[in-house]
């Protein structure tokens, strides 16, 4: 009769341990932690398609204007060497340039170009300069395994190239690192695990308005599928503001904005593979009185291009 209620105990013992280890197990499943790093290996090259949609509908009175733009850009990055430590110098090179441009009536003729070809189509001039000084030159970046961007060099004449091109007179070395830099994502230098958030802040000139202010926050959401493989998946959402000085002559507010999307990152091999930001924004410019209401909604893709079907470049 003891044996029995020894026994009884014991089975109840087990009956209540074994769900707890369950409990325990999938509690430690959910909080793994994954340390996310880009990896360098000297002579690596990848290749990426990175293509911008975008749409900006103006108001001017009762007057509504739209225009349409889509861009595709052809890159090849190449790691020429990797310090013990992991960091890497990248040459990062634009190979090719396509932009078509649908202009409103009267603010000018539609247009497309092709770096590949350019005099195939009459582009305005500042356009066209512009991508002259960025094709086939590349930036030689110095990049951490956290993806930092500790250095950063642009080809010789680019900046002063630039100067006189369409970007006007807001391109220094300073604003070219911090828009190449927005290429590499940077990761917390602490293992993540499921829910985990970091954050990104940059600021660009933004003439004739003054200056943007970018913050970009990242989410670590887990592992997700793609084309068979297993990879991190990261939420990416974006807050943009813009600080006007008090000289400018033309005045912006953000009266609305939506940005965000997500990153499918290659954690093994050290890199992202796929990465898609949708945003919408409501702008209010006041120019010598006159107020102007723009949406301007925008889509970037950038996908990997797989070796086999890497163009010869």
């Amino acid at each position: 009769m003891a044996w029995l209620q020894v026994s009884s105990r014991v089975r109840g013992t087990v009956g209540i341990v074994i769900p707890t280890l369950v409990v325990m197990a999938a509690a430690h499943t959910a909080m793994a932690e994954t340390e996310l790093r880009w990896k360098f290996k000297q002579g690596d090259k990848t290749q990426y398609e990175m293509k911008m949609e975008m749409t900006q509908d103006t108001k001017a009175g009762d007057t509504p204007v739209q225009a349409k733009m889509s861009q595709v850009m052809d890159m090849t990055w190449e790691v020429k060497s990797v310090a013990d430590d992991g960091t890497a110098t990248l040459h990062q090179t634009i190979d090719r340039i396509r932009m078509e441009m649908t202009m409103p009536a009267g603010a000018g003729a539609d247009f497309k170009f092709d770096s590949q070809n350019p005099e195939q189509d009459k582009v305005p001039p500042g356009i066209a300069k512009t991508f002259a000084a960025m094709v086939g030159k590349p930036f030689v970046l110095t990049v951490t395994p956290s993806g930092e961007v500790k250095d950063l060099k642009s080809p010789e004449g680019m900046v002063a190239a630039l100067k006189g091109s369409a970007v006007g007179g807001a391109v220094t070395e300073d604003s070219l690192k911090q828009m190449i830099s927005q290429s590499m994502m940077p990761f917390p230098a602490e293992a993540v695990s499921t829910g985990a958030t970091w954050e990104k802040s940059a600021e660009l000139p933004a003439p004739p308005f003054g200056k943007q202010l970018t913050k970009t926050e990242y989410k670590f959401v887990g592992e997700e599928t793609h084309d068979g493989k297993k990879l991190d998946k990261i939420d990416v959402t974006l807050d943009a503001k813009f600080e006007t000085s008090e000289n400018a002559p033309t005045k912006m507010k953000i009266k609305s904005n939506e940005a965000g999307g997500e990153v499918l990152w290659d954690n093994e091999a050290g890199h992202p593979v796929t990465s898609t930001i949708d945003s919408k924004m409501t702008f209010e410019l006041t120019i010598g009185g006159m107020s102007i209401e723009q949406d301007v909604t925008t889509k970037v893709m950038m996908n990997l291009v797989a070796p086999s079907n890497a163009r010869e470049l």
